[in-house]
């Protein structure tokens, strides 16, 4: 996470899903931060962190926070049910969920899902950064990196304990 700070010099979170909330377990940025803290809830439906543990997560997450009324936070959250599950098959495609403006007016993130040892996403690393600089192409290339070298460790780790 430090080196995903270093390398943009934006907020970096960790999150894991709770009901149909994200948490955030971790978080590192600078002076200029985004509005979030580390044990902070956020819904799904409107956080890249929580749009990539839907799209890579289980299906009964999807229908259960498709059954509950999709809260608007700002006049950009998406709060239908059909352009929710477009962007979520979007973020499966792509390997990484965006979301503009959805969560607080001046803010876009990036999320990539982390995976457990037993190949289940288990939570969701992001980027946040004020819109006007944030640059979505380059936080997601920086995430893959990253979800790379976690994947690989992880099958180290794996291999290194004689699990298949």
């Amino acid at each position: 996470m430090e080196d995903l700070f270093q390398a943009t010099s934006e907020t970096v979170h960790l999150a894991v899903p709770d009901g149909r909330e994200v948490l955030y377990l971790e978080k590192v940025s600078g002076h200029r931060q985004a509005p979030s803290r580390v044990a902070g809830r956020m819904p799904m439906h409107c956080t890249a962190t929580g749009k990539v543990l839907l799209a890579f997560g289980p299906r009964n997450l999807v229908e259960e926070v498709l059954a509950s009324p999709l809260e608007r936070r700002t006049p950009h959250t998406v709060n239908a049910p059909g352009v929710l599950l477009s962007e979520l098959a979007r973020a499966k495609a792509n390997g990484s969920a965006v979301e503009y403006e959805q969560t607080r007016v001046g803010y876009a993130s990036v999320a990539i899902p982390l995976t457990g040892a037993t190949g289940l996403t288990t939570g969701a690393l992001s980027i946040t950064a004020p819109t006007f600089r944030a640059d979505v192409d380059k936080y997601a290339g920086l995430l893959a990196m990253v979800s790379h070298r976690i994947t690989k460790t992880i099958s180290a780790m794996r291999s290194s304990a004689g699990v298949p």
